[in-house]
């Protein structure tokens, strides 16, 4: 969870305000096909759920949440990747994901049943040696 502070001087005095979420999955492999299986070995971290509000957005704070959520997973279960559906609708996430070295690697019709158009396109980004670094 990602909470607001107005003022550094509230931390810890003031209760934040909740500004933005991930929820994850942790896969044996990723799921789908063979071939993306036997491309990444090793655990996969699946986002569920990455929310922020739009006011915060642009300061850095889900990449902050992701990047935290990244080294942790290494550290407590070996990752090797990190996958995400995402609404093919969705251009501001479809090029956070992007900027963030996701790559499409398919797509999956009808997966969003209350959306139109509903296909979903899936991310996936190998755990490299940045994420170790801790940037």
């Amino acid at each position: 969870m990602a909470l607001w502070h107005d003022s550094p001087s509230d931390i810890g005095k003031v209760k934040g305000r909740l500004v933005g979420a991930i929820r994850c999955r942790l896969f044996a492999h990723p799921p789908g096909d063979s071939a993306s299986k036997a491309r990444i070995d090793g655990p996969m971290l699946y986002l569920s759920t990455l929310v922020l509000l739009s006011p915060y957005r642009g300061y850095g704070i889900a990449a902050h949440m992701l990047d935290n959520l990244i080294r942790s997973a290494v550290d407590d279960y070996e990752i090797t990747s990190v996958g995400a559906h995402v609404w093919e609708a969705n251009e501001e996430g479809l090029e956070w994901y992007r900027k963030r070295g996701f790559k499409v690697v398919s797509r999956e019709p009808g997966y969003y049943r209350r959306l139109n158009p509903s296909d979903a396109v899936v991310m996936l980004r190998d755990v490299g040696v940045m994420d170790l670094a801790g940037k």
